[in-house]
């Protein structure tokens, strides 16, 4: 799938709905998310006709309200994947119809298509989705392992490629409610690339699940947290999405290999490793005895995890304290 080419983690910056119905943001916001280093900006597509039911809305009227104020027309997203494809960065937008799948095949070329969380259980779009071929990244927030098990088994009667990303759908949640460790459970379990939608605040979570062997890291962001708006709070600014970016750029030489040998020249060791030295001034033929040495840096030919092959051994000449001892020097 498309994964396979990146040596290091995929980063997504999850604008959702934090362009706030403007076009003019989210395009600012793409260029902050270009320059921290992600590899993709993803947006969420929906309105308020095929997310709520009409009762619940004319019941609360606030979200009425913020859906209609905080989201994008979909030739508006049209507008964006083009200005992505400018910039060199993947464009990516959650579906919540089969209506808004169909508008992204016909109008872009989009690498992939991501499930959200809510929609894990929604089989008809997560059916029609995976009969796109397209590769798919799968949210697992609210879903028991059952509920899993039948996502994977229905997208992968269609579609192969497919990534599942460990998600905690509190916004945000409680740090010992992160559970890291199901990364690679759900890799395991179901052996496929997995990784991280991000909502906790903040970048440990993110640097966590790197380190946890995620393969993509889906955080939000914002260009400005105080902005009014849903997600804005919890979400990262362009110094610590780049942080993240860095690190995962990083984080393979960081691993290094298993192979236990000493990394550091000789030259080097010498300097930091202790040697014997004498601990006070001794005249030639002297006796060395435990309480005549001290060890110091730098070391000498005489290591001191050996230091007792020269006790009860004669010196050679005189010597002075500080002095090092080298095994010629010794009768």
């Amino acid at each position: 799938m498309f994964l396979k080419k990146f040596k290091i983690p995929y980063i997504i910056a999850e604008v959702g709905n934090n362009h706030n119905g403007s076009l003019l943001l989210a395009k600012k916001i793409v260029i902050e998310a270009k320059k921290a280093g992600a590899n993709c900006v993803k947006f969420q597509s929906f309105n308020d006709t095929n997310l709520f039911s009409k009762n619940f809305l004319n019941k609360n009227t606030k979200i009425k309200r913020d859906i209609k104020k905080y989201t994008l027309k979909l030739d508006e997203f049209k507008k964006i994947y083009n200005f992505c494809k400018k910039l060199k960065i993947d464009f990516c937008s959650t579906c919540f119809s089969i209506d808004e799948v169909k508008f992204f095949m016909k109008n872009t070329k989009v690498k992939f298509f991501k499930i959200a969380s809510m929609d894990l259980n929604n089989y008809q779009l997560v059916e029609f989705i995976a009969k796109q071929k397209k590769p798919i990244v799968l949210s697992t927030g609210l879903a028991t392992k059952k509920e899993i098990r039948n996502a994977v088994k229905l997208i992968k009667k269609y579609n192969k490629k497919l990534i599942v990303l460990h998600c905690v759908s509190n916004y945000p949640p409680k740090i010992e409610d992160l559970n890291l460790l199901r990364i690679k459970e759900l890799s395991k379990t179901f052996n496929i690339p997995t990784g991280f939608s991000d909502h906790y605040a903040g970048i440990t979570a993110s640097i966590g699940a790197i380190s946890n062997g995620a393969r993509l890291i889906e955080k939000h962001f914002t260009i400005n947290k105080k902005m009014d708006g849903w997600d804005h709070k919890i979400s990262a600014d362009l110094n610590e999405l780049k942080t993240i970016c860095e690190f995962a750029k990083s984080f393979q030489k960081i691993q290094g290999n298993k192979t236990l040998k000493r990394l550091e020249k000789e030259a080097q060791v010498k300097i930091f490793r202790r040697g014997v030295y004498l601990n006070k001034n001794k005249a030639k033929g002297s006796v060395l005895k435990k309480e005549d040495i001290i060890f110091l840096r730098p070391e000498n030919d005489i290591s001191p995890w050996k230091y007792k092959i020269i006790l009860g051994k004669k010196l050679k000449k005189n010597k002075i304290k500080d002095e090092p001892i080298y095994k010629n020097d010794l009768v």
